[in-house]
């Protein structure tokens, strides 16, 4: 019950690249719905692996990238966070995961390479806390209209641009950062926040 095997599960998986290396410490996590049958289980991309939401390598012997994959089943369904901060995640980590439309969190910050376009995350309606801070992520912020869950967006040196007007939904927001990004518009359209 809960086991996993990379034989069993290799077709329902989520793989990206890390670059950390020699004396970095890769340690990303998830959190998985309530009642999750599952246990996650981690390939670090050099023939180690780790069992656990919450993992942490620190013997990679080079820089990579190193192809990172998690297993589990139904991911799509059973994933609700996950948190790559200071991982050094390389690619586009967004199209990575926009099949796990049950995300809520995701938390990506400095020292990332993560790059995507935003609009990836579209079918995500019900997120709640994006955070993306020092990434290559493009894209237009009105196609995150439909979350209108959303309590937290922070976006931070990112290349997304879009008017701002298009997040005036969102009236549960109680932290709306905004800074070094293309985005326009008039703050006022957000008045219902």
């Amino acid at each position: 019950n809960g086991a996993l095997t990379r034989d069993t599960y290799q077709v329902d998986m989520i793989q990206f690249y890390t670059i950390c290396g020699v004396g970095d410490t890769f340690d990303p996590s998830i959190t998985r719905a309530v009642g999750c049958p599952y246990a996650a289980l981690w390939d670090f991309g050099d023939g180690t692996t780790a069992v656990g939401d919450s993992v942490s390598k620190t013997t990679y012997t080079d820089a990579g990238p190193h192809l990172v994959t998690l297993y589990l089943p139904d991911a799509q369904k059973w994933l609700t966070t996950i948190d790559v901060n200071t991982d050094k995640i390389s690619g586009d980590f967004l199209a990575t995961i926009s099949k796990c439309t049950a995300l809520t969190s995701i938390i990506a910050n400095t020292n990332t390479a993560v790059t995507g376009d935003i609009s990836s995350l579209s079918a995500m309606t019900g997120m709640t806390y994006l955070y993306l801070y020092d990434t290559a992520v493009t894209g237009d912020i009105s196609s995150l209209s439909a979350m209108t869950g959303m309590t937290v967006l922070y976006l931070n040196n990112t290349a997304v641009t879009g008017n701002i007007s298009s997040l005036s939904a969102m009236t549960a927001m109680t932290v709306l950062y905004l800074s070094n990004t293309a985005v326009t518009g008039n703050i006022s359209s957000l008045s219902a926040m």
